[in-house]
């Protein structure tokens, strides 16, 4: 029994509720209100008390998509975040190999083409000159597409790949940019070559998460060697926070071989399936209904065929399980659309069994029919800002459809706040700044066309806290009402009257799971 008194402690976003103390016993809130309210309660129940010293307490951050194992690899990667040359790019690599010189493979993450001023991709000659003896593999910044020199190349038997995701010059020869169906392929390569103790591996990455205030996870795109892992963690007694994993397609199908129902526990559950539909905007792989303003003869790629995703969402619904569906593009929304009402008859109403994630090019049309299909979204400000040549790749006339967001939460689809981590930054209030400020004070073109689709820090936080909850089908996380999971985060300073241009210097100084300290 504990009860937290003289705090500034947020228990709601929407409505939103403030006061000044709470209650906790078995891991949930119990009461809430002043001070003296909460000091007799846990005096009759015999508990202590905690002063919290006038700081803010809010629900723990729920980040609804995020990758764990990807962001366990960027761990031990070459950060090329906001890299603007390939020459640069090079010179990033060299300092990195001369640093790490026992590593067997070179992995890093982050590089965006449209940064470079040489306004090309780079190629495997570029990286050739700097490492030659040994595998180099450079993932874009989106995760849909890759650099890798020669020598990754010929272990990986790419050379020689008819793949139409292996890029090949005017003379058909390949350059060394991969994409898509490779980039899986691609990752089990790395985790083989780097990981040598898998268990601390992965607890490295959530003792990162948890330190940002991250309490809950929407672990996407999950294996099934990866759970087994966190459940190790479990049982040995470690600390996590709350995961909720959605299996690739593969370890999908080798778990229904063993277990035809999802797996639910406080710390590690198996709830759904993930599946991509399209590829990504940066790449031009993004499924559109019209070709790109860019490259008028592509229109992205349909990575499975409606009637395919037909049958895996009837197969995981029958069986209890959500899907959560990869679509940025709007054609790939409407392959979903399809693809669901064919077998939404069939499923109870209420829960969320369907949700799309990212949902980047989206028309009003779709919106409105997402909220008549009862379809979560999750989104992920940021890329607001890390794709910042959008208004170019889509065109004036889509522009109005790119990351919607307001119009989203105003037509009352169930949104979930979530960083694609390692493709943003996972820190929260990354997110958050860019949920609120929409690239307007990074001079962000998309900005100045759709500053309306802006949220206010209070809805940001709800959707970030309750509203991930939603997505992810979880009834008693998000708020610190009583019956809700006592996951809170205390913080620097009160985000609701901090300046937007500041949100990003606030900290998390501790981080509290089930009622109990964690960080």
């Amino acid at each position: 029994m504990l009860g937290l008194i003289n705090g500034n402690i947020y228990v709601s976003f929407k409505p939103l509720k403030k006061v000044e103390a709470l209650a906790i016993a078995y891991g949930r809130v119990i009461a809430i209100g002043d001070n003296d309210y909460v000091r007799r309660v846990v005096h009759e129940l015999g508990g202590e008390v905690v002063d919290v010293g006038g700081r803010t307490v809010i629900p723990g951050f729920i980040d609804a998509h995020l990758h764990l194992d990807g962001v366990a690899l960027t761990l031990k990667s070459l950060d090329l975040r906001g890299t603007q040359s390939i020459n640069e790019l090079k010179s990033k690599l060299k300092d990195f190999v001369d640093r790490n010189p026992d590593l067997e493979v070179i992995y890093g993450r982050g590089w965006d083409q449209e940064l470079f001023i040489e306004g090309r991709w780079p190629t495997r000659y570029d990286i050739d000159d700097v490492v030659d003896d040994k595998p180099v593999i450079l993932i874009r910044v989106c995760g849909h597409a890759a650099l890798l020199n020669t020598r990754a190349m010929e272990d990986l038997d790419l050379l020689r790949s008819k793949s139409k995701d292996v890029v090949r010059d005017e003379n058909g020869i390949p350059t060394g940019i991969v994409k898509e169906s490779i980039i899986d392929m691609i990752s089990s390569y790395v985790k083989g070559k780097l990981v040598k103790e898998y268990d601390k591996y992965i607890h490295d990455a959530i003792n990162y998460l948890l330190s940002q205030g991250i309490t809950t996870i929407g672990y996407v795109s999950a294996d099934i060697k990866t759970v087994n892992s966190l459940l190790r963690l479990t049982r040995e007694g470690k600390t996590l926070p709350r995961i909720y994993a959605y299996l690739d397609l593969s370890d999908f199908e080798k778990f229904l071989s063993f277990m035809s129902s999802p797996i639910y526990s406080d710390y590690v559950s198996v709830v759904g399936v993930k599946v991509f539909l399209d590829g990504s905007l940066g790449a031009r792989t993004a499924l559109l209904t019209k070709p790109y303003n860019d490259d008028p003869q592509n229109s992205g790629q349909e990575l499975i065929s409606v009637n395919d995703l037909t049958k895996l969402m009837d197969k995981a619904f029958s069986n209890g399980f959500q899907v959560a569906a990869h679509a940025i593009g709007d054609k790939a929304i409407d392959n979903a659309i399809v693809a669901y009402e064919k077998v939404r008859s069939s499923i109870k109403r209420g829960d969320i069994h369907f949700r799309i994630e990212h949902a980047s090019v989206i028309r009003p049309d779709q919106i409105r029919k997402l909220r008549e299909l009862d379809v979560a979204v999750t989104i992920q400000p940021r890329f607001v800002i890390s794709d910042w040549w959008v208004v170019r790749r889509v065109g004036i006339e889509r522009v109005k459809w790119v990351y919607p967001f307001k119009t989203m939460k105003n037509e009352g689809i169930t949104i979930g706040l979530s960083t694609d981590a390692p493709v943003e930054p996972s820190n929260p209030w990354e997110t958050v700044y860019a949920a609120v400020t929409r690239g307007s004070l990074e001079d962000i073109e998309l900005s100045k066309y759709t500053t309306y689709e802006a949220l206010s820090i209070n809805e940001a936080l709800h959707l970030y806290t309750y509203g991930s909850a939603r997505v992810l089908n979880v009834k008693d996380l998000g708020k610190l009402l009583p019956g809700y999971k006592a996951d809170f985060v205390v913080l620097s300073n009160d985000p609701l009257v901090t300046k937007p241009k500041e949100l990003r210097r606030i900290k998390v100084l501790e981080v509290w799971i089930g009622g109990s300290r964690v960080k």
